[in-house]
């Protein structure tokens, strides 16, 4: 006993959205109940093309044509039955008293109109599938206007629309739990339906590709010596996202003994980053330079002001030891953030 979610890609994406808040949720009550149903999403078939209704539902007390709307506030419904039928409605927020027309499609004035135009599509389709006419009783058929919320409404549906129904997602599971028809859960009705609205099967999670950095780093490696764009595919392998193109410089050992990099005196007033790679010892050390940190650039390390560089600071950081100290005494090691093997 479970409910089994089928689902076709809608074209907006809030659609999509209320329609994985509803199925999640529906999920965990069949479980919870032990009832048994079938839903689709987005349901289509090109024979049956007034047919388009957001969802089918059908378990073990009824059968659903569903539509959904987000929308919150009031929705004061139409007193008089014809106002009802053939009027817009109109949801409204208490703090601005500002109206929201309800779109009901490109066709329909209302949810209403909407709604009762796809039970009628729905019900020349039982009639059409010889199968569905012997399992299911189309005129008992609820069709229900399902309200992201949260949702006031105001005045009731006519009493002569015993078969339409406005809930909000929070209401739905006490209102499967009420609800009562002759219409019932079989797993030829489900198959039938199925096979009339093809559809994929509905993924509950989706999760990202889980990075192996094992191989990242072993495919990096055994290539050429290690440069910038390789050091940076292996710290984002580790989960250092925030290191870019733009805010990292990198420098292998180019010296005996000694990092040598080179970076406009600028740099420093932003978030700078260094990665600094040791061939010897398989590791790269990464650097967080929060900006403003190194004040006086000009102060702590040698400067370069030339036909090709100016305000540039020269920078060496020798390779004996952790302190990661320039030749000039300035330590690195208080902004050391992660060493990395490979």
């Amino acid at each position: 006993m479970a409910l089994t979610v089928k689902h076709n890609r809608a074209n907006h994406t809030h659609e999509n959205e209320q329609f994985r808040r509803v199925a999640s949720s529906l999920k965990n009550l069949f479980k919870q109940e032990g009832w048994s149903g079938l839903l689709i999403g987005n349901p289509f078939n090109e024979i049956y093309s007034r047919f388009r209704a957001d969802a089918i539902l059908l378990f073990d007390h009824g059968l659903f044509i569903i539509d959904f709307k987000v929308y919150s506030g009031t929705l004061k419904l139409p007193a008089n039955k014809n106002e009802f039928e053939m009027t817009q409605w109109y949801t409204e927020l208490d703090e601005e008293k500002k109206r929201t027309l309800i779109k009901a499609g490109n066709r329909f004035i209302n949810p209403f109109q909407q709604l009762s135009s796809y039970r009628e599509a729905f019900k020349e389709i039982v009639k059409t599938e010889i199968t569905l006419t012997r399992l299911i009783d189309e005129t008992k058929t609820c069709a229900i206007n399902i309200f992201s919320g949260p949702l006031t409404i105001q005045n009731t549906v006519p009493k002569e629309k015993p078969f339409y129904k406005i809930i909000q997602e929070s209401d739905l599971a006490n209102f499967l739990y009420d609800y009562s028809s002759e219409n019932k859960y079989s797993n030829e009705t489900a198959n039938v339906l199925t096979k009339i609205f093809n559809a994929t099967d509905w993924r509950e999670n989706i999760e990202l590709p889980k990075v192996n950095e094992e191989k990242i780093i072993e495919k990096l490696t055994n290539q050429q010596r290690m440069n910038k764009a390789k050091a940076l595919q292996v710290a984002r392998g580790k989960g250092l996202f925030m290191l870019t193109n733009a805010n990292t410089i990198f420098s292998n050992v180019t010296l005996p003994d000694t990092w040598w990099l080179q970076t406009s005196n600028d740099k420093f007033q932003s978030l700078l980053h260094i990665i600094l790679n040791h061939d010897k010892a398989s590791k790269l050390y990464v650097f967080a330079i929060p900006a403003n940190a190194i004040r006086n650039p000009e102060q702590d390390f040698k400067q370069r002001n030339d036909s090709y560089r100016k305000n540039c600071s020269d920078i060496y950081i020798s390779t004996s030891g952790l302190s990661f100290k320039e030749k000039n005494g300035f330590s690195f090691g208080k902004f050391l953030i992660e060493t990395i093997s490979y």
